[in-house]
This record gives structure tokens, sequence and C-alpha cells, in this order.
């Protein structure tokens, strides 16, 4: 494709980038365009999320209708946040995301945690999952190997494929995002084909919640769902490599987004006309992981599921890849701008960022070899909200504080669609709380802790508080 090089090797100022040639930067134009933007966007959502979550609270919730409510919800909160993140993207067009948008309306020290949050929390997290997802459909394949060792050599195999240029990960990722819609496609169809798109009959008697606990656990649930829409905001970490980005970027997340909402609900579908809320969850009781594996095999026989479960681990390589790739331009970013040691700006003789590259890895490997699945969906949930409703909040600020400042694209409906954010992030924080009141109060903690970080890791310069 040509577009093999747009996802990665460039880490310059707006509308240009840097390669490391003998020891000299030179300066390129930003070449990433809209088809390429919806690409990176569409690839970084698509991977582990849909096949993988629904497992994670279908029983809790106990009814079809629930569950496809859940998915609704978690959709409207991306598509309200990536309305809301197209105007911010396409006014500060510069590499780092929430870093520059907190810097810029709140001051210094607020970028840096959100700059932390993003960077080596809300990605590192989202790739743990992908990881474990990855290790339990090689499980399946391969029994001999642990879920642990296939995720520790996913993670280690594709940080040194990014040490060793970005551009060899770039051609991975096109070709895979392909991939991916013909899977999705041929599970919807072939699913409804089988069904009908009839939803499955419970095999007893279904233990669903009723009013507000039912309002309670579909807002915990669309937590979880959330996740498989984590990457709406992948292209605005690397803004400064997009080709027009006043126009592209909010145009990519809208693109996106849409499509991506109509594939889950459909695969959703699919899986509840294969088994009941009450099916997915193992022996044990816990949710099933591997739901697309499931309903294959239950839909299709043993020889689909194992073929699903080979592309599966392929395809959702790709989704990997472009988390540690994104997630390094965060700490490049804050490091550039003086937040971070010294030694995480420095690029190889490849213009990668080998440090950050490194950092990423290590955070990764570390969450997946020590949390659950379901604790990464919740973990990775309560940090989205502490990131998204200041990312919300930064719109109004920023249009009080600096009304001048050139905004090609403005959110529609202002000041509605943010504010449905905020409201939908205040009542998922409000199921958090309910489900568990120490997530809350771990999550206060963290911010405190974060907050006290930034004169520890300073290279003793002061970044400017307009940057972007």
């Amino acid at each position: 494709m040509a577009q093999e090089t747009r996802f990665g090797v460039r880490y310059g100022r707006q509308q240009q980038s840097s390669r490391v040639e003998g020891g000299h930067v030179r300066k390129e134009p930003a070449t990433i365009g809209l088809f390429s933007a919806v690409i990176l966007v569409f690839t970084t959502m698509v991977g582990a999320g849909v096949f993988t979550t629904t497992g994670q609270f279908a029983a809790d919730l106990g009814s079809p209708l629930a569950v496809l409510a859940a998915w609704l919800v978690a959709a409207l909160f991306a598509i309200t946040g990536a309305l809301t993140l197209g105007e911010l993207g396409a006014m500060l067009p510069s590499s780092g995301g929430e870093y520059i948008y907190f810097k810029r309306a709140y001051g210094n020290q607020a970028g840096f945690v959100g700059g932390i949050l993003v960077g080596l929390l809300s990605w590192p997290v989202g790739g743990a999952f992908v990881s474990r997802t990855i290790g339990v459909h090689f499980h399946d394949l391969f029994p001999a190997v642990s879920t642990e060792i296939a995720s520790t050599i996913a993670i280690v195999g594709l940080s040194l494929v990014h040490v060793r240029g970005l551009h060899f990960g770039a051609t991975f990722n096109n070709i895979t995002s392909l991939a991916k819609v013909c899977l999705l496609l041929a599970f919807i169809i072939g699913g409804f084909v089988v069904t009908g798109g009839h939803f499955a009959a419970n095999p007893g008697e279904a233990d669903v919640p009723e009013g507000i606990d039912l309002g309670i656990g579909i807002l915990f649930a669309s937590l979880m769902a959330g996740f498989a829409y984590a990457g709406y905001g992948a292209i605005v970490l690397i803004s400064s490599e997009v080709r027009n980005p006043q126009k592209t970027l909010p145009r990519a997340m809208i693109f996106a987004v849409g499509a991506v909402t109509l594939l889950y609900l459909l695969v959703n579908v699919v899986f509840l006309s294969a088994l009941s809320p009450q099916e997915m969850v193992t022996d044990t009781g816990e949710g099933i992981t591997d739901l697309g594996t499931v309903t294959a095999k239950r839909l299709f026989g043993d020889k689909v599921a194992g073929a699903f479960d080979l592309v599966f681990v392929v395809l959702v390589l790709s989704t990997l890849s472009a988390v540690i790739q994104v997630a390094s331009r965060v700490t490049w970013a804050m490091a550039k701008r003086g937040d971070l040691p010294a030694v995480m700006e420095k690029l190889n003789s490849r213009g990668a960022p080998r440090n950050c590259l490194l950092l990423q890895g290590s955070i990764l490997l570390a969450l997946t070899l020590l949390c659950e699945t379901k604790e990464l969906l919740i973990l990775n949930g309560v940090v989205v909200l502490l990131i998204s409703l200041p990312t919300a909040l930064a719109v109004f600020v920023l249009r009080v504080k600096e009304p001048k400042l050139h905004r090609p694209f403005r959110v529609p409906l202002y000041p509605w669609v943010p504010l449905v954010n905020l409201g939908l992030s205040g009542a998922i924080g409000v199921s958090i709380m309910k489900e568990n009141s120490w997530l809350g109060v771990g999550a206060l903690a963290a911010l405190l802790l974060l907050w006290g970080l930034r004169p520890l890791l300073q290279q003793g310069k002061e970044a400017n508080g307009k940057e972007g």
C-alpha cells in the first residue's frame, strides 16, 4: 500500500515530520490523509473488544435487550466524545492529544496528569487486555502454550518491531484492517444465515435486574463495552503527521465510530442469537473471554471455531501493534516539552523513540501478567472517565478562555453534545461507586499521586502552557 510509512515514522511538528539521517534531522511534509486516518482509527478500535467484552457482563444483565442497551450507551459516549475531541484536535493539531489540551485549558500541572493518564495508563491498560485476549485464543489453539507466555511473546515481539522503525508495523496495520472487516462481515452474515437473527431462549429461570438496578447495571456494563471504542482518539495523538488536520481529524473519527457502532451491534445480535446471556459464563461462573470462538463453535462447528481462533490472533496483533505505536507518542511529546526525563525524547537512527517504546512494553507486560481480564476492563473504564470528563470540559473552558482561537471544526449542536458526554461520564461514575466504592477512592488517590510526581520527573525546564 502507498501508505506504508503513514502511521508512525514521523515525530515533527504540525505539517512537518522528522527522520534521523546521519545524525541530522530532515523535515518532511505530513503524509497521513483521510483514508489512512480512518484506517488507523478503525484498526485501533476494532480488535479484541467486540469479540470478548460482552461475555464479561451479559450474565449480570440477564436479557438481550439490556446487553444491546449497554453497547448503545457505550456508542453514544464514544460518538459524543469523538465530536468533542474533534474540535480540540482540529484546533490544536499536535502529537500528544489530551496532554496538549489539558495544558492549554488548565495549565502545565493538569497537562502532566492528563499525559500520564493517557500515555502510561489508558493505552497500556487497553493493550494489556488485548494481549491477554491474544493469549487466550492462542492457548485455545495450542493448549501447551499458556496464556501468559503467548501474551508475553506478542508484547515483546511487537515492541521490537516498532523499535526497528514504525513504518515496518504500518504495513501490517493496513493489511489487517481489511481482513478485520472481512472477518466481521463473515461472522455477521454467517450468524444471521444460521440463526435468522432471533435471540436464543434462556435455558431456565433468568435473574434479570429491574428498575434502578437495571439502569445502574447497563451503565456499568457500558463502562466495559466502551473498551471496544477506545481507539477513536488514536489519530489525535499523532495529529502532527496528518495532512490538513483541521478537516481530516474530525471526519476520520466520525466516519470510523459510526461504521464501528453498526458492526458492533450486529456482532452482538449474532452472539445473543447463539447463546442466551445466562450461557455466557464458564463452568466456574466467570465471564467468557473468548466469546467469539464459543459462538463460532455453537453456530458453525469445531473446525470453523479453530480457524476463527487462528485468524483472530493474527488480526488482533495489529490492534496491539497500533496501541504500542500510538501510546509512545504521548510519552515522547511529554519528554519533548520537559515533563519527562530527557532520555525519553531520544530517537534512534531509524527515527523511533526506542526508550518510550521500551517503557510502554514494560508497563504492558506488567499489567498483562498481574491483572485478570475483567479487572483490566474496569480499570480501563475508570481511567477513560478520568480523561473524558476534563476533555469535554476543556471545550467550554477554551471557548471562554481563548474565544478568538481558530476553530476549523466546531462541535455540532453545542453545547448539548459535550454536555451529553459529561452527563454520561457522571452517570457511569455513579454506577462505578455503586458497584465498588473503593474504585472511586482509588481513582482520587491516584490523581493526587500523579499531581505530585511532576517535579520528580521534569527535566528542569518549564513547558510552555500555550503549546499545540
